[in-house]
């Protein structure tokens, strides 16, 4: 790796700083399956293509309960 930043994996704030949504949203995601993560020890993990997949594609749409 070069001396910049060039990490593989974002941590759970920085995730939801580079998408511009809450950690919140980001566990949400989780939860839906829209962002795969890893786990580290007891830390979740998110890879940088997967933040930069969701941030030009979107996350899937889910339906509410009123459809």
């Amino acid at each position: 790796m070069s001396q910049k930043n060039d990490a593989l994996l974002m941590t759970i704030p920085q995730a939801a700083t580079a998408l511009r949504v809450s950690v919140g949203t980001v566990s949400i995601m989780f939860n839906y399956g829209d962002l795969p993560f890893v786990k580290i020890g007891g830390s979740r993990r998110i890879h940088v293509d997967e933040v930069k997949r969701i941030a030009s594609r979107g996350a899937r749409t889910h339906r509410s309960n009123a459809e």
